[in-house]
C-alpha cells in the first residue's frame, strides 16, 4: 500500500480516521512503507439526538396539501423544491435549514403566488406558529450538539504563507495542486479533496523548498547593491545598427538589379528583411515597394532629440514598445526596490500618460507617468520577488488595449499625436533588504553561514536530530509533539545517514515529509465522539485567529498570549484583533475574505468587447478588480460603517480608474480616498466597474444578472439556480429591442415568469451603467440610441426613480446586508459553511452590529469574541 490519507467515513459515526505513509517509491533506502504520523480521529458531527423536534404532522401536512403540494409535490417540483417528502421530524441541520426556508419565504409573502388561492389568516397564522416555537426548540436542541467539525485543508494561499512564515520567501503556486472550487469560500473544509496525488506534489515542492532553504542559508545574506538599466545603450545602438544594415541591403539589392541580374541568380543579395532568405518575385516586388515605408519609422526615431539619453516608447516601425530591467541571482527573502526615471513626450491625452508593469507576465499594478522627456520624475516601488527563477524583470510599455493593434489604438485616442507618449531615461533595481532571521535561519543557521567558502554549515547528527524537532514543533503550529512521529522522522534522518549521505542531506527528506504530513498541511480541531460544543484550547484560537486574519500561522505575540492564557480575555482579544489588521499580513484578509464574498471570480471570467470598450484594457481591470478590496480595507482600517458598501460619499481610486471615471485631480501612484460630489454615481460597492460588469456578458448590460447580485450580496435573499434549457435573453424579439423589453417578453415564458418578477425590476435601477460600469443616460438599439427608461421596485413592492433612490432603498435595508456580511465572515473564519443551528448566534452577532452602526472593526471583533467563533 502507497496510500497517504486514507478516509473511512461511515454514516453512522461520521469519523475520519487519517493515517500518513511514506511510499517505498520515494525513499528507495526503506524496505518498506512505515507510518509517519496519525493525526487521530476527528469528530465531524454529533449523533442524531434520540428525541428530534417534531412538527404537528396533522396541522403542517393538511396546510401543504392545500397549497404547496401542486407545486412542491410528486407532479411538479418548482424552485426544484418538493415538500411531500420533507421529513417531519427535525432532526438535523439540513432538515430545519430546508422548514426555515419555508418559513422565511410565508413570511415574506412571496408564496403562495397571487394568482393561486391564499390560505385563510387562520390558517397561515397557526402554520407560522407551528413552524416558529418547533424551528426555535430545534436550533436549542441542535446548537446544544454541536457543529459540524471538517478537517480542513492549506489552501493554496493559506499554504504559501505559511511557508513563507517559515523560510521567508514566497513560493509561486504553478506546482501545486488546484485548490478545489470555492464555494462560497477557499476555506470550507467538506469541500475539499485529497488524494495520492497531493501528497506527492506537497513532498516533491517541500523537497525542493527545503533544499533551497539550505542553499540559501549557506550563501548567507547579499550586500544591498544597485542595478542600472540604461535602455537607450543597448535598445537604440540595435536600432540605428538594424537600421544601417537595412540600407546598406537596399543599395546591394538596387545595384544588382541596375547591373541587370535577376533574384534567381545565386549571387543576388538576400532578403534581409526576411532573415536573410532568398527572394522570390513576390517577395522582391514586396520589398521595391515597400522599403521606403519600413524604413521611414526607424529613420523619423533616430533623429528624435533625445534618442541618446534615454528610449522614447513607440508604436512606430523601428522604436521599442517596453522598456525593461532584469534581475539575475536574486534572493528571495529579500525586498527590492524598482525605479523608473520617465517622463511625458509631448502632450498626449491624459490616457497616454500610463504605463502597464509586469514581471514576466505577472502583472503589477498600472502607473502614472509625470514630468517630462527633458525633466524625468523618479518612479519607486517596492517588490517581493517569487523563489523558484534564476531571475525576474520587469516590463514597462504605454498601457493600451491588448485586443488591438498599436498602431490602430494610437489611431484611435491620439489621431494627431506623437506615435510615442513615454520617454524612459533608466530603469534601476536595489536590494536585497532583509528583516529579521527567519524561523528557518534561526534554527539551521544559528551562527551564520559555514566559515568555509562554498561549503555547507558542519552539524552533528544529535544536532541534526534537534532541528528536526524544532522545525516540526513550528511547522505544526506549536501543537505537542507525538514522541513516535519523531522518532521516526530521526529513523529516516539515519538512514539517509548511513546510505552515505551528509546530515544537510539526509535532513531534506525528514524535513519534507513534515511540509507533507497533515500536521502541518491540515488545521485540525477534533472532537471525542458525542462530545457537545468545546471551548477551543488557546493555541487553537491563536491558529484559528491567524488563518482567519492573516492566512499565516501565529506570530510570537499570539503564541505568546495563548501559552501565558491571556488570550480569551476579552479586552486582549481586542487588542490583538487590532494589532494583526494593522500588519500588513492582513491584506490575506482584505483581498482574500472581499474578493470571495463579493465574488469578484465573476469579474475575473468576463471578456469585454473591445471594439465596443476600447478604452477597457487589463490595467483598467487590474485597477477595477482592486476597488472594492481596496475600499473594504479602508472601511475596517478607519472603522467606518459597513453601509458605505451600498453608498458613500467618497471612493478607494487609483489615478488611472479615476481617468477611467473621468473624476479629476487624483494625483500620485496607487489608490487612496477620494471625495466625490452628490451628484456622481460612484460611492459604495455598487457603484463600481468590477459590480457592473459582473452584472453583465461584456458586450451589454444584464439587469437579471445585476438584480439577482443585489438580491444576494446586499438584500441577502439568494435567487435560485434557473430551470435547465431557459432561453437566451436575445431570442426574446427577431428585432432590436431596449433591454428592459427583452426582459419583459422574456418574462412572458412561463418558466421563466416567477423568479423574474422578483429579479428583474431590481436590475433596472442599474441600467444608467453601461457594461464596464461607466454611466450614461442612452442606450444603443440596433442601430439608434434611445434614453434609458429608469424605475423598478424592491420587494415589498417599495418603488424608485432613479439610481439615487435605489440606493436609499437599499439603504433602509442594511440591516441584510450586515446578515449577509455576519455570514458570510463567520463562514470564511470557521472554515465550514453556516448552519441552521448557527441562527441564535449569527442573529445575535448581526443584531449586535446594527446596534454599533455596522462599524467595520465591529464585525471582526464581536465574531472573534463570539462562543460560534471560540467554539469547536
Amino acid at each position: 500500500m502507497t496510500g497517504l490519507f486514507v478516509a473511512n467515513r461511515t454514516k453512522k459515526s461520521k469519523v475520519v480516521q487519517i493515517v500518513h505513509f511514506i511510499p517505498n517509491a520515494f525513499f528507495p533506502y526503506l524496505g518498506i512503507p512505515i507510518i509517519v504520523g496519525i493525526l487521530g480521529v476527528c469528530r465531524l458531527g454529533a449523533e442524531v439526538p434520540s428525541k428530534p423536534v417534531g412538527l404537528n404532522h396533522q396541522l403542517v401536512s393538511g396546510f401543504l396539501e392545500k397549497h404547496c403540494i401542486a407545486c412542491h409535490g410528486p407532479q411538479k417540483q418548482k424552485g426544484k423544491l418538493r415538500l411531500d417528502e420533507l421529513p417531519l421530524e427535525l432532526s438535523n441541520d439540513s432538515i430545519a435549514a430546508h422548514w426555515q426556508d419555508v418559513l422565511d419565504t410565508l413570511n415574506a409573502g412571496d408564496m403562495p403566488p397571487e394568482d393561486e388561492p391564499q390560505p385563510s389568516k387562520k390558517e397561515l397564522t397557526g402554520f407560522l406558529a407551528e413552524l416558529t416555537v418547533k424551528l426555535k426548540d430545534a436550533r436549542r436542541q441542535l446548537s446544544d450538539q454541536g457543529r459540524e467539525v471538517a478537517m480542513r485543508r492549506l489552501n493554496r494561499r493559506e499554504y504559501v504563507n505559511s511557508i513563507e512564515t517559515l523560510f521567508g520567501f514566497q513560493v509561486g503556486t504553478d506546482t501545486l495542486p488546484e485548490d478545489d472550487p470555492a464555494d462560497p469560500f477557499d476555506t470550507i473544509g467538506s469541500q475539499q479533496f485529497f488524494s495520492s496525488y497531493h501528497f506527492e506534489k506537497y513532498l516533491e515542492m517541500g523537497r525542493l523548498i527545503v533544499t533551497d532553504a539550505f542553499a540559501l542559508g549557506n550563501k548567507g545574506r547579499q550586500p544591498v547593491k544597485i542595478q542600472v538599466e540604461q535602455p537607450e545603450v543597448r535598445a537604440n545602438r540595435e536600432i540605428r545598427d538594424r537600421y544601417r544594415q537595412r540600407m546598406e541591403r537596399w543599395r546591394e539589392v538596387v545595384a544588382a538589379l541596375e547591373a541587370g541580374k535577376t533574384f534567381n541568380d545565386a549571387d543576388f543579395p538576400l532578403n534581409f528583411d526576411a532573415k536573410d532568405r532568398r527572394f522570390d518575385g513576390r517577395g522582391l516586388h514586396f520589398y521595391l515597394n515597400f522599403h521606403a515605408e519600413r524604413s521611414a519609422g526607424p529613420a523619423a526615431y533616430l533623429k528624435r532629440e533625445l534618442i541618446d539619453k534615454g528610449l522614447y516608447l513607440s508604436r512606430r516601425a523601428g522604436g521599442r514598445w517596453t522598456a525593461g530591467i532584469v534581475k539575475h541571482g536574486y534572493d528571495p527573502r529579500g525586498a527590492y526596490k524598482v525605479r523608473l526615471l520617465a517622463g511625458i513626450n509631448d502632450e498626449p491625452p491624459e490616457s497616454r500618460t500610463f504605463v502597464s508593469v509586469n514581471d514576466k507576465g505577472r502583472v503589477l499594478a498600472p502607473l502614472k507617468i509625470y514630468g517630462t522627456a527633458h525633466e524625468n520624475e523618479m518612479i519607486e516601488l517596492d517588490y517581493r520577488p517569487l523563489h523558484g527563477s534564476g531571475h525576474f524583470g520587469f516590463q514597462v510599455e504605454e498601457r493600451r488595449n491588448e485586443m488591438i493593434d498599436g498602431k490602430t489604438y494610437v489611431r484611435k485616442v491620439d489621431p494627431y499625436g506623437d506615435w510615442s507618449s513615454i520617454f524612459v531615461d533608466r530603469m534601476e533595481v536595489e536590494g536585497p533588504f532583509y528583516g529579521e532571521p527567519t524561523f528557518f535561519e534561526k534554527i539551521a543557521f544559528p551562527n551564520g553561514p559555514s566559515k568555509k567558502r562554498n561549503q555547507p554549515v558542519e552539524r552533528t547528527d544529535e544536532e541534526a536530530k534537534a532541528l528536526i524537532d524544532s522545525f516540526a514543533r513550528e511547522a505544526f503550529r506549536r501543537c505537542e509533539m507525538d514522541p513516535v512521529f519523531l522518532r521516526k522522522l530521526h529513523d529516516l534522518y539515519m538512514q539517509g545517514r548511513k546510505s552515505g549521505l551528509k546530515a544537510e542531506q539526509a535532513l531534506v527528506d525528514p524535513l519534507a515529509v513534515v511540509l507533507a504530513s497533515p500536521g502541518f498541511l491540515y488545521l485540525s480541531e477534533a472532537e471525542e465522539a458525542d462530545a457537545k460544543r468545546k471551548p477551543l484550547t488557546p493555541r487553537e484560537l491563536a491558529v484559528r485567529l491567524s488563518y482567519f486574519l492573516w492566512s499565516a500561522p501565529p506570530d510570537e505575540a499570539l503564541y505568546q498570549a495563548a501559552e501565558k492564557g491571556t488570550l480569551k480575555n476579552s479586552a486582549e482579544l481586542t487588542k490583538q484583533v487590532d494589532r494583526m489588521l494593522a500588519d500588513p499580513r492582513a491584506e490575506a484578509f482584505y483581498h482574500s475574505f472581499l474578493s470571495q464574498w463579493f465574488e469578484l471570480h465573476r469579474f475575473d471570467d468576463i471578456a469585454v468587447n473591445p471594439k465596443d470598450y476600447l478604452m477597457f484594457d487589463e490595467q483598467v481591470r487590474y485597477s477595477a478588480r482592486e476597488e472594492p478590496i481596496r475600499f473594504f480595507e479602508h472601511l475596517v482600517k478607519e472603522n467606518l460603517s459597513l453601509g458605505n458598501l451600498i453608498d458613500s460619499d467618497f471612493a478607494m481610486l487609483d489615478p488611472l480608474l479615476a481617468h477611467f471615471y473621468g473624476i479629476q485631480g487624483v494625483e500620485g501612484q496607487g489608490f487612496r480616498k477620494v471625495n466625490i460630489s452628490p451628484e456622481s454615481p460612484r460611492g459604495g460597492l455598487i457603484g463600481t466597474t468590477a459590480f457592473m460588469m459582473m452584472g453583465s456578458t461584456g458586450d451589454r448590460t444584464s439587469p437579471i444578472i445585476r438584480g439577482t447580485l443585489v438580491l444576494d450580496k446586499f438584500l441577502h435573499d439568494p435567487s435560485a439556480d434557473p430551470p435547465p434549457n431557459v432561453p437566451e435573453l436575445t431570442d426574446a424579439s427577431q428585432e432590436p429591442l431596449p433591454v428592459r423589453e427583452m426582459i419583459e417578453l422574456h418574462q412572458s415564458k412561463a418558466q421563466c415568469a416567477s423568479c423574474h418578477a422578483k429579479i428583474d425590476p431590481i436590475g433596472y435601477g442599474l441600467e444608467t451603467f453601461d457594461a464596464v460600469g461607466l454611466w450614461r443616460e442612452e442606450a444603443k438599439v440596433g442601430k439608434r440610441m434611445e434614453k434609458i427608461e429608469q424605475g423598478g421596485t424592491l420587494p415589498g413592492g417599495k418603488a424608485y426613480d432613479d439610481f439615487e433612490q435605489f440606493k436609499s432603498l437599499l439603504m433602509k435595508n442594511k440591516n441584510k446586508l450586515a446578515r449577509s456580511l455576519v455570514e458570510g465572515s463567520a463562514s470564511y473564519g470557521l472554515g465550514r459553511t453556516v448552519e441552521f443551528s448557527d441562527g441564535d448566534d449569527l442573529d445575535a452577532l448581526t443584531r449586535q452590529l446594527m446596534t454599533e452602526d455596522m462599524r467595520a472593526l465591529s464585525l471582526i471583533r464581536n465574531l472573534v469574541q463570539s462562543e460560534l467563533f471560540q467554539t469547536k
